[in-house]
């Protein structure tokens, strides 16, 4: 409601264009913030259960899929949420379909990575001090904010989901501006780079379980 409430899409072309890129610039940092805080404390707070359990009998792969079954079903509905408001607000118009994914994938990556850190420390305390410092990069190194240079661009490509995200993202925009990529090869690709971020995550907190 607050990013449809101070968005105005009924200007000039020019500003309407870079509207609609701060608006997906916006949508996407949202949906990897809620990603990130509903599974970052996940693992750790329940793990002297998990320990017990584990000694026993408990697999990781059924572990993980017990956490990740929820917390999808939760990102789904957070996203649906953020861009079926902005868009009624803001008259957004775009494939409504294309941005649900881009958004979806950009927080299932975050959730991942916040199961990572849950299965590396081993406090609730830990896992919350480490949330700015999993969130600040996604802003400074998205590739908005900041012109990124060359080499800079391909490391956050290959670490930061804002980076992926907010390209497949802006593959979606409807006017021409500075942030248009117009391909629909751009769009598959930076989706596929996010998924592709988002396994990494998973297997690394397949390692922290292990």
């Amino acid at each position: 409601v607050l990013v449809g409430g101070v968005f105005d899409l009924s200007g000039s072309p020019q500003t309407r264009a870079a509207s609609e890129s701060q608006i997906g610039f916006l949508l996407v940092l949202s949906a990897i913030w809620c990603g990130c805080l509903n599974s970052t404390r996940e693992v750790v707070k329940e793990l002297p259960i998990y320990l017990r359990e584990r000694a026993v009998n408990l697999g990781i792969g059924p572990y993980l899929a017990s956490k990740l079954i929820p917390l999808s079903a939760v990102c789904l509905l957070q996203c649906l949420a953020l861009l079926s408001i902005v868009s009624f607000l803001t008259s957004w118009s775009g494939n409504f379909i294309d941005r649900l994914l881009t958004l979806f994938l950009a927080s299932m990556a975050a959730t991942c990575m916040g199961l990572a850190v849950s299965t590396l420390v081993n406090s609730n305390d830990k896992a919350v001090a480490l949330i700015p410092i999993l969130l600040i990069p996604q802003v400074i190194l998205s590739n908005f904010i900041v012109h990124l240079g060359k080499s800079g661009a391909a490391f956050a490509q290959m670490t930061i989901i804002a980076f992926s995200s907010f390209d497949a993202m802006k593959a979606t925009l409807t006017l021409e501006s500075d942030f248009k990529v117009p391909t629909e090869r751009a769009f598959l690709i930076n989706i596929t780079m996010t998924a592709c971020l988002a396994i990494g995550f998973l297997l690394l907190a397949f390692l922290g379980l292990k």
